[in-house]
């Protein structure tokens, strides 16, 4: 603190003058001037160069004559041959207290209570004396009359904290610090320190993470004699304070503190609690409600009230029109009876306009209190937006009854509406069941998509043929029924036969059919179990009928739509029958293994049915990826000839006809004599009318061309007898 830039003349022990140029600068000049406690300033040789006018006042003496006194000259409580020892402790400590009585200059004396306070800048020291009057300290303090105990009342009796402080000021009068001139044992249990270590330290050498900021309150406090309450977090002790401060005295405050840590922990776990509670409302979407009828005040938390202003019971019941005109009158019988206090509580769900948009929601409402005449006081409840959780659950239903690729009505529910005593104006009702033929040859053939179409196809096609009421049922992989109210017989056998030319003309791989059967009951008496056991019957009847007349010409049906799908015309099939016939008689075949050359003639790659045209057609060479579907062919065309009777003998020839002599082919790569030898012939033949043909990936090769590359590839694509037995054909 620079104190010095004027001359002023002081004496010093030899009375010799000493010239220093002391001044207090005018900002701290300003401030010890407002202060309304007589304030001075002292050197180390007891010398008085500064005084306010308060100290002035108080003593009796002009500036001139206070400046030129030693303190020992007005206090009968200091001697001069002790102030170097009392100049010593209060520089090591750097305060000192201690009552003492002062002269004034009309020689009246008064007890006081001298603060000092040790001050230096680079070359000089001093000390900061504030006077107190006894009297005037006890009364604030509420001391006793007859002493002065450091351990004041006010401070022993009080379970808070309480200490007192001096504002300690930099150069230019700004707080920088604070000193504690004395605490009581609350404080000490408070922040944990002894006594005797707090007395005289500034906080900041107690509590070095004081900021800044709270000195200057503090400061504010002390130089204008304010008072302030509010909470403060100590970083050094990690405790939350409730504070209390104000000045008693110029340059000095008091704080009365109380740790608050527990309750602002508690708060803060609290508004945590509410946070979470408000996140699972919102993530749950809940709303609470609290209506009190008397005094006619709602309370709602939640967002399905967001865009609704509730406070009275009005206001809820405009909220309640928003309910959905078919749930309102349920609504409204039981809030009659919950308000009537004639039910404790009910539950209902219910749509609800949210935002333009019908939302289900389920509302709970109970009663907690009862008026004198029993109707409801207070009634408390929760309203829960269910619509997912009710959409989820119609999902749930409609699964448990519906068949799922369809949309018909499953065997579930099929089970259930057959045991019932359906209304009796619904008689004569009548039951078709119809089995989809084709589905497994489909499924094996050409893969589960193209099953998958043929069965939507057919429920469609019985959706456009019949209305409600009647009832379509999918009651097993390819068995579906129809259970007609109303009906008469007679419709029946024409109505049979639309649903029958609509199967056959879908755009299928094949040709697709269905057997049917009808069955009728007349009256309420009668069970629908017997109706489908009688349309059951009827049914399978038909389809043996219809397999052994359709069954035959299904292998047909295929190689027709062979030949309109590949590059394979009805001349390449006839073309390679013929020599088929010619390899039979050269190899002396019996008529078994003549029958399997004669159908491998045409259906050998009947599997190409599967395949997608772009690949069949493709002009260019196949991409690995396009050649890896084109083998599945001999895979698929197993499966298909497994399926019908007249070509399942050369179902094994058909899998292995791209088999290679040498164990280069597929689908298994077998070699030599374990391929079968109709499937060894049929590959020779199939290979020469290839190559000797028009191709989309290119030109016909000559007669001569062709038996070269046989030539070329016997032994290892093909079986060299047989080229040579080939070529003695030709």
């Amino acid at each position: 603190m620079v104190l010095y830039n004027k001359s002023i003349r002081l004496w010093g022990d030899d009375e010799e003058m000493q010239a220093k140029q002391i001044v207090v600068p005018e900002k701290l000049d300003r401030i010890f001037q407002q202060v309304q406690e007589p304030l001075f300033l002292i050197d180390e040789n007891g010398r008085c160069f500064y005084g306010n006018q308060t100290v002035l006042d108080f003593l009796g003496y002009t500036k001139l004559e206070f400046e030129s006194l030693s303190v020992w000259e007005f206090s009968e409580t200091l001697r001069k041959e002790d102030w170097k020892e009392h100049w010593d402790k209060i520089r090591e400590s750097g305060f000192g207290e201690m009552p003492g009585i002062h002269r004034k200059k009309n020689g009246e004396t008064v007890d006081v209570v001298i603060t000092a306070t040790a001050l230096e800048d680079d070359e000089n020291q001093w000390l900061y004396i504030l006077l107190r009057e006894t009297g005037e300290l006890k009364s604030m303090l509420g001391c006793s009359e007859n002493s002065i105990n450091p351990d004041y009342n006010v401070f022993r009796h009080l379970e808070e904290g309480v200490a007192l402080h001096q504002i300690i000021l930099d150069e230019e009068g700004n707080p920088v610090d604070y000193r504690f001139l004395e605490v009581n044992q609350a404080f000490c249990a408070l922040l944990g320190f002894q006594r005797e270590k707090v007395i005289g330290k500034t906080v900041r050498e107690l509590l070095p993470e004081t900021p800044l900021s709270l000195i200057r309150e503090y400061g504010q406090v002390a130089l204008e004699r304010q008072t302030k309450n509010f909470n403060y977090y100590s970083e050094d002790l990690g405790r939350h304070w409730k504070v209390h401060a104000y000045s008693p005295t110029a340059m000095q405050f008091i704080t009365v503190f109380s740790d608050i840590t527990d309750m602002v922990n508690k708060q803060r776990d609290l508004e945590l609690e509410r946070e979470r509670l408000q996140m699972a409302i919102d993530t749950a979407d809940l709303a609470f409600l609290d209506i009190e009828m008397e005094g006619d005040r709602v309370h709602v938390q939640g967002e399905i009230f967001n865009k609704y202003t509730i406070e009275k019971i009005a206001d809820l019941d405009s909220f309640f029109t928003k309910i959905h005109p078919i749930d309102q009158q349920s609504v409204a019988e039981q809030q009659k009876e919950l308000l009537d206090g004639k039910r404790e509580s009910f539950s209902i769900e219910m749509r609800f306009d949210r935002g333009g948009n019908m939302k289900w929601i389920e509302m709970n409402l109970k009663i907690v209190t009862y008026q004198a005449d029993g109707s409801a006081n207070r009634i408390i409840g929760v309203i829960k937006d269910i619509h997912e959780k009710k959409r989820e659950r119609q999902r749930f239903e409609f699964l448990a009854n519906h068949d799922i690729l369809t949309g018909t009505f499953n065997r579930n529910a099929f089970e259930r509406y057959i045991q019932r005593n359906l209304p009796a104006e619904q008689y004569p009702v009548g039951m078709l069941l119809f089995d989809v033929d084709g589905l497994k040859l489909l499924n094996d053939g050409f893969g589960h998509g193209e099953g998958d179409l043929l069965l939507t196809c057919f429920a469609a096609t019985l959706k456009s043929e019949f209305e409600s009421p009647t009832r379509i049922f999918r009651i097993g992989g390819d068995e579906f029924a129809v259970i007609m109210p109303k009906v008469q017989a007679e419709e029946i056998p024409e109505l049979q036969k639309q649903i029958k030319e609509k199967v056959e003309a879908f755009d299928l791989p094949i040709q697709a059919s269905i057997s049917s059967g009808f069955g009728l009951i007349e009256s309420k008496g009668e069970l629908l179990e017997d109706t489908f056991r009688e349309a059951e019957d009827r049914m399978y009847r038909n389809k043996l009928w219809e397999k052994r007349r359709e069954r035959s010409s299904m292998s047909e049906t295929l190689i027709k739509s062979l030949q309109s799908r590949t590059h394979e015309d009805y001349e390449h099939f006839t073309r390679i029958e013929e020599m088929a016939m010619k390899m039979a008689d050269a190899l002396s075949l019996d008529d078994h293994n003549k029958m399997v050359l004669r159908k491998l003639a045409y259906a050998h790659d009947i599997g190409k049915l599967a395949t997608p045209k772009e690949i069949l057609y493709k002009p260019a060479e196949l991409s690995e990826e396009e050649w890896e579907v084109m083998r599945k062919h001999s895979e698929v065309g197993y499966r298909i000839a497994l399926g019908l009777n007249d070509l399942a003998l050369a179902a094994s020839d058909i899998l292995l006809h791209h088999e290679h002599w040498d164990g280069g082919g597929y689908p298994h790569g077998l070699k030599g004599e374990d391929i079968p030898l109709t499937a060894r012939v049929i590959s020779i033949l199939d290979a020469y009318d290839a190559m000797t043909h028009h191709r989309a990936y290119r030109d016909r090769f000559s007669q001569a061309e062709a038996i070269a590359i046989l030539h070329q590839e016997s032994g290892t694509k093909f079986d060299p007898e047989l080229i040579e037995i080939f070529l003695n054909i030709l």
